[in-house]
């Protein structure tokens, strides 16, 4: 599989790709900022696994992502008790908000969580 990772303007961050040969912001120990539509850093993101669609890792939560935590819990929550309409549209409203990551190359992509919880993470490049 060939992709490029793109930018919010669509502009391409690091090159073509393969699942064996992951892009170098994505390997495993690249260190990663999560962050909101507004710039504002909430978390740093350990990668410890890319399977060419989505990035696994460690969520070092900060203070900042406290306002969006109980969003997240609730849909924990709702997935534990296999409440799937309700995890439904708690994921559109955790893709409304528009979070980002940036890349320690200092390129900012737009993602979807795919998971959160206990200090894990996975998500998708958008």
């Amino acid at each position: 599989m060939n992709s490029e990772l793109q930018d919010h303007d669509g502009n391409g961050i690091v090159g073509a790709c393969s699942d064996s040969e992951p892009e170098p912001l994505l390997q495993k120990g690249a260190l990663l900022e999560l962050r909101d539509r507004d710039g504002a850093m909430l978390a740093k993101l350990l990668v410890e696994n890319w399977d060419g669609a989505s990035v696994y890792g460690e969520f070092r939560q900060l203070q900042s992502f406290e306002k969006y935590a109980p969003l997240f819990e609730e849909a924990i929550e709702a997935a534990n008790h296999l409440e799937l309409s309700e995890v439904d549209d708690l994921d559109h409203q955790i893709a409304a908000l528009g979070f980002e990551v940036k890349t320690g190359f200092g390129a900012v992509v737009p993602v979807k969580f795919a998971n959160y919880g206990r200090g894990r993470f996975s998500f998708q490049v958008k």
